[in-house]
């Protein structure tokens, strides 16, 4: 692994000693796990350590690994879901695996609804009339507590509150809360960026869009933005320095109350002009619809035709099961898990697989659509290992020829597979150990598959031998 310059340097640190041309992280000082006393590894796309304590005697670590690593609440989540399957009679199960998979309680949705309870609390109060002139208060602990006037919440508001309140961070598609915080983040974080100052552009880029064209429908940052949201609405705005960055913010705001009322506000207004004023009425996977496209569907035209119809789905970009979605189009997603896969490695036949939509990537087959449902419900299917099972279960082979446009034959290529072209062919225990050569553009890669041909189980296929030409 190359190391990097530090925080705010993209460059590689060069090295003209190594073989690479780059320093390395010297291989023992590289993140690593064996046997933990937990019993659990788990991996969510975020941080492999923890950089402030994973360097010598406890210190910070001291070699930069990458930037763009997804925020620890996934991996939070799934290790208290893991850990409550196996803290149960008999342990985890294939079952339980898949169902962590389906997992949409968001860590740090409970983690905000924590701070915003006394917020929201004090909103609820009634609000405190000024004292008349030339009389002393009489309640003056109430008249601390309670909001001004200004703060006080409408009736939707009201009940949208006291919903986030009860709330226990469960994303599931029918959730009300769930669309009420959603919406309420987003909102908060855009008044956030407002009050810096930073240009619509910037914000949208930063909150919803990856600055980089191929990764647009990312967000650059991969929901750290909460971290700081959750910071300024847990301290009271008595205990910061005076001109420190976040007393300044929050002045421009009007304080926490203010900032929670008026995105509070803006959300419940939002949605009850698209789904009507009751918040029992709002569902998160109304909002939330998962909308598997094909490639071609750049082009509106050919979306409809190969893209898989939308369906409302629970869970967000802090869920386990992670469907994350771009502010660009709030709050459709078009991101989730490409392939769900569950091993026991004790009894590899056990092992179960999800592939949406389907097996086929061909539009008439039966099986180009087919697992959708199945991804949507959290069903998997038995993966097919050995031979025998696999041909017991095709119903069909597809059969890529090999074609010669404007290149002429050449001699195969030791390792290559004679009669690749006339029949698929594929590698298993039995084949040497050459690997096929790739195809050019000029041949079409045979592919020993049937994708789109088995009515049941999904079949694990080795790698496929290439033509019989040498690229």
């Amino acid at each position: 692994c190359p190391c990097r310059d530090g925080p705010g340097e993209f460059d590689w640190t060069p090295d003209p000693t190594a073989a690479s041309g780059y320093r390395q992280v010297p291989f023992e000082e590289m993140p690593q796990c064996l046997n933990p006393a937990s019993q659990l590894v788990v991996s969510c796309n975020n941080a492999p350590i923890d950089y402030a304590t994973a360097g010598p005697d406890g210190g910070p670590y001291p070699y930069c690994l990458g930037y763009l690593y997804k925020h620890p609440a996934r991996s939070v989540e799934t290790t208290r879901f893991l850990r409550g399957c196996m803290d149960k009679p008999g342990g985890a199960t294939l079952a339980d695996m898949a169902a962590a998979q389906m997992d949409v309680r968001s860590e740090n949705a409970a983690r905000m609804v924590a701070l915003l309870r006394p917020l929201l609390t004090r909103m609820l109060a009634p609000p405190q009339a000024a004292a008349p002139a030339g009389t002393t208060d009489a309640a003056p602990a109430a008249a601390a507590t309670a909001p001004p006037a200004a703060l006080a919440l409408n009736g939707t508001e009201v009940a949208a509150a006291q919903m986030l309140m009860e709330w226990d961070g469960n994303l599931g598609p029918d959730s009300a809360p769930g669309a009420i915080y959603e919406v309420f983040r987003q909102k908060v974080t855009q008044r956030l960026l407002a009050a810096l100052h930073m240009p619509t552009q910037h914000a949208i880029e930063y909150v919803g869009a990856f600055c980089e064209p191929l990764y647009k429908g990312l967000n650059s940052l991969n929901s750290h933005d909460v971290d700081a949201v959750m910071r300024l609405l847990a301290a009271d705005e008595a205990s910061w320095q005076a001109g420190s960055a976040e007393a300044v913010l929050m002045a421009r705001l009007g304080g926490r109350c203010a900032l929670v009322h008026t995105a509070l506000a803006e959300a419940c207004a939002e949605l009850a002009k698209q789904y009507g004023p009751a918040p029992t009425q709002w569902k998160w996977g109304t909002l939330h619809n998962m909308c598997i496209n094909h490639a071609f569907s750049i082009q509106k035209a050919l979306g409809p035709l190969f893209s898989a119809p939308a369906f409302p789905c629970g869970g967000d970009i802090d869920t386990p099961c992670a469907t994350a979605f771009n502010v660009r189009h709030p709050y459709h997603s078009s991101q989730g898990a490409v392939f769900r896969f569950v091993a026991q490695p004790s009894d590899w036949t056990k092992c179960r697989s999800c592939l949406p939509p389907g097996q086929s990537g061909q539009l008439h087959s039966p099986h180009y659509l087919d697992q959708v449902s199945d991804w949507r419900e959290g069903r998997l299917k038995p993966v097919l290992w050995d031979r025998a099972t696999i041909a017991q279960n095709t119903i069909a082979k597809m059969t890529f020829a090999s074609s010669v446009l404007l290149e002429a034959p050449r001699p195969p290529a030791r390792g290559s597979y004679p009669g690749a072209e006339k029949e698929c062919h594929t590698r298993g225990e039995d084949d040497d150990d050459e690997q096929a050569p790739a195809a050019t553009a000029a041949q079409a890669v045979p592919v020993a598959s049937s994708a789109g041909a088995t009515a049941g189980p999904a079949v694990h296929q080795p790698a496929a031998a290439a033509a019989a030409q040498e690229p």
